[in-house]
């Protein structure tokens, strides 16, 4: 454990400081990191966050309940500089419920640490760490010890952990879906059905706040996958039943590099473990059905809620190549 808290420090030291130096020297993406400092300082006050970069309530872009746990940083440090440091160190740790998972899942505590500190090398958290500061980047943590919970049946900080996850992003609830038959295989039927339960709830609120923030309009994002249709259940409709189309549009170049992004670093091993990994299905679906290229690569923050299943389902393959 000394070895992975060890890793643990080091990414922060470098990632933070690295992502620090940038902003120094004029060379970060400060767009989404000046809507989230600017959220955070008004919040802070007490006041509307109405983010003047985009014209908009924080929360008629994004659900970012997220927001108002965060808020007291800025009580002691309110400086871009804070979300950076703190971006890198709520990454950086989820390095230790990876170690908990592959403990259980291998005999050998150095292949436990090894692979805890395989997560921290592994090149989508590294872009999405550096890109910029984003409430829906945190998701990767919460997540990890939401599958730490499900592996020990710890029901208390599993919906804390998945409470967290929804706070970060309306998108979270999608990610939830995707855990049914995970949750229905490590812990029975019951947790699957309350998973269900709270990602159905999460996201009609989420929805519900961001409709009621905008005007009455939805998300804007459904645009996003407008050559499918122009509603969500148009895309839904059009997908389902034209699945050789759809296919056809899917294998393309860039499609098929982000595939290899994700899996080539971990050697491939994910695949091994299908259950484990089948929560990414929708939000690598949601990301690759996108017209919007950055959704397509792994060099921004649209991977926060695979990287979790990744090391998971990598764990438990390397534990059972092990036997």
């Amino acid at each position: 454990m000394r070895a992975v808290a060890l890793a643990v420090l080091l990414y922060v030291a470098f990632f933070g400081g690295w992502s620090v130096l940038q902003q120094w020297l004029g060379q970060a993406n400060t767009f989404d990191t000046g809507i989230h400092d600017q959220a955070l300082w008004l919040v802070a006050r007490g006041e509307n966050p109405f983010m003047t970069t985009r014209g908009l309530q924080i929360h008629a872009d994004h659900f970012s309940a997220i927001a108002w746990a965060l808020a007291p940083l800025y009580w002691i440090w309110d400086s871009p500089q804070a979300l950076v440091w703190l971006q890198a160190l709520w990454l950086g740790s989820g390095a230790v419920p990876v170690y908990l998972l592959a403990s259980r899942e291998v005999r050998s505590p150095r292949l436990a640490q090894a692979l805890a500190v395989l997560y921290l090398f592994q090149p989508c958290l590294q872009w999405s760490n550096l890109f910029d500061v984003h409430f829906s980047t945190l998701m990767t943590t919460p997540l990890l010890w939401a599958l730490v919970a499900l592996q020990r049946r710890d029901a208390r900080l599993y919906f804390a952990a998945l409470v967290t996850t929804l706070a970060c992003s309306e998108t979270a609830a999608v990610t939830l879906v995707g855990m049914l038959a995970l949750a229905w295989k490590r812990a029975g039927w019951r947790w699957s059905l309350a998973t269900l339960a709270l990602a159905f709830c999460g996201l009609a609120l989420s929805l519900a706040v961001v409709r009621w923030h905008n005007l009455g309009q939805p998300t804007q994002y459904t645009l996003l996958y407008s050559h499918y249709g122009k509603s969500s259940r148009e895309v839904a409709w059009k997908v389902l039943t034209r699945p050789l189309d759809t296919l056809q549009r899917l294998d393309n170049p860039l499609n098929r590099h982000y595939f290899h992004s994700l899996f080539r670093p971990l050697l491939y091993l994910p695949l091994l473990a299908p259950v484990e990994l089948s929560p990414v299905a929708p939000v690598l679906a949601g990301n690759v059905l996108s017209w919007r290229e950055s959704q397509h690569t792994i060099k921004f923050h649209y991977t926060a809620a695979v990287v979790p299943f990744l090391m998971w389902a990598a764990c438990c393959a390397a534990g059972r190549l092990e036997k």
